[in-house]
């Protein structure tokens, strides 16, 4: 018994990748375009915080006004932003302060401390 053979599929020659072809364009971008936060929604961030704590970004979202498009991750993302901003603040503020804060030499050790050389 002899198999029956089965002829091979032809490909037509519009589905074959021509040699030194340009690339197809990209498909658009489905990134949504940045919507900055209003004073209005940063407060109302800082109010949820406060009432709901950290973490609970879909709560503070669904209790608060924002933007329509605003997501709980946008929250979280704020408030991470907001925060490292604030402790680099605060770690500048703490670093000019102990600069300034060091004794200062009375005009008698001064004096002393003159004398001496």
């Amino acid at each position: 018994m002899t198999a029956a053979v089965q002829p091979l599929p032809v490909t037509p020659a519009s589905a074959l990748v021509k040699k030194n072809a340009t690339p197809a364009a990209a498909p658009p971008s489905t990134e949504q375009k940045r919507i900055p936060f209003s004073e209005q929604e940063t407060y109302n961030l800082y109010k949820g915080v406060e009432r709901f704590g950290i973490g609970q970004w879909a709560r503070v979202l669904s209790e608060y006004a924002f933007h329509p498009k605003r997501r709980a991750g946008d929250l979280k993302d704020k408030w991470r932003n907001l925060n490292s901003s604030a402790s680099a603040m605060a770690a500048l503020a703490a670093s000019a302060s102990s600069t300034t804060n060091r004794s200062k030499t009375s005009a008698a050790e001064h004096d002393s401390i003159e004398d001496s050389f």
